[in-house]
């Protein structure tokens, strides 16, 4: 079972974005003009925000996030990290926008990103506490352990790690090796 704090909060992205949480804003718009590839697959969109202002594919594996997603007009993909239901190389590029830290089996998550993708993968992470609780930060990183971490999964970083905002947000662009 998928546990998700979707249908406790409801789609709240999209009321962080429109309710003006700056820090949240400023993350969007960053990923905005940093993932430049149109043919982006975005790994964990949850309630779709991200995929809808960058215009990209969504794709997550709980069902309730995806319906919140609709709701606004954005069509998610039902599919999982680890098994991404997608051809090999169907993609430029892919984006895990603090996601990768909810991933009990990041390695595969990180091989079925690598698979899908002709060229980028994205990375944002947030360091926040350790959990473990499904739902939960299974992971924490610091930007060293994520760069060699990604590196080990058969890619080699481009830029970064980017600091920006609150200070606890780092991005990433690595290549396919």
């Amino acid at each position: 079972m998928v546990t998700t704090p979707y249908k406790k909060l409801g789609a709240y992205h999209w009321d962080w974005y429109a309710g003006a949480k700056q820090r949240y804003v400023r993350h969007v718009q960053f990923l905005s003009r940093y993932v430049r590839e149109e043919n982006t697959i975005d790994i964990g969109a949850g309630d779709g925000l991200i995929s809808h202002v960058l215009t990209i594919k969504g794709v997550d594996n709980d069902p309730y996030a995806i319906k919140l997603a609709a709701e606004k007009g954005v069509k998610v993909d039902l599919g999982n990290a680890t098994r991404l239901p997608y051809k090999i190389g169907q993609f430029d590029s892919a984006l895990m926008s603090d996601t990768l830290e909810y991933i009990s089996n990041f390695k595969k998550a990180l091989s079925e990103a690598r698979r899908v993708i002709k060229k980028y993968f994205y990375v944002s992470i947030s360091s926040g506490g350790r959990f473990t609780q499904p739902g939960q930060r299974y992971h924490t990183w610091t930007p060293n352990d994520l760069v060699i971490t990604v590196d080990n999964a058969g890619f080699r970083l481009v830029d970064g790690p980017i600091y920006k905002y609150d200070r606890q947000h780092y991005y990433f662009k690595f290549q396919k090796a």
